[in-house]
């Protein structure tokens, strides 16, 4: 075996019994992103599709599409390491300051607008969209922003639903209290 510097690369050979061999390349997970091999190569992708707007989410996609893997050998980038790879290269993508409701279907809210309008917090609304509560939509542009629909009684049925798990998560924190199992 021949580990080729503190990258993810190891040459390997195999001597077999009957005389002959076997090489090859293994990729093995590493510590650090910046001693993968093709650090270099997606730095300046991340650098290129930062530069050209894309969303984090949309970068780690296209890496990965690519070929490229991460340093733990996973075939998926988070959006925290595209971020990692922006901030060390002081790239950010361009965020629209004035968001035109002209991409917007009837009833449809940009996420910002829609917890305002309903006054609960932007996690919220997130995992509702994660999790295919409510109806959303991603748009087909480098940022990959989402639009949720509500008309007013989906914004009503959203409020009442935050008002119901905010219930259910304290009675799920007092019924499930150590001090509650201590005493059964």
């Amino acid at each position: 075996m021949d580990v080729q510097g503190s990258s993810e690369r190891v040459q390997v050979r195999i001597e077999w019994v009957g005389g002959g061999s076997s090489e090859g390349v293994v990729i093995r997970p590493i510590g650090k992103l910046s001693d993968l091999s093709t650090y270099p190569q997606i730095y300046q992708r991340v650098q290129e599709l930062t530069e050209a707007g894309w969303a984090a989410t949309a970068i780690a996609q296209a890496l990965s599409d690519e070929g490229y893997y991460s340093a733990r050998g996973a075939a998926r980038f988070g959006t925290q390491t595209i971020r990692q790879i922006q901030r060390q290269a002081g790239v950010r993508a361009p965020r629209p300051h004035n968001r035109s409701r002209q991409e917007l279907l009837p009833d449809e809210w940009w996420p910002a607008e829609l917890v305002r309008i309903l006054g609960i917090p932007r996690g919220s609304l997130h995992h509702w969209i994660r999790q295919g509560l409510v109806r959303a939509r991603q748009l087909d542009e480098p940022l990959h922003r989402w639009v949720v629909w509500a008309d007013e009684a989906e914004q009503e049925r959203l409020r009442q639903y935050h008002q119901q798990t905010i219930g259910d998560d304290l009675r799920h924190r007092w019924t499930k209290a150590p001090l509650a199992q201590q005493n059964e």
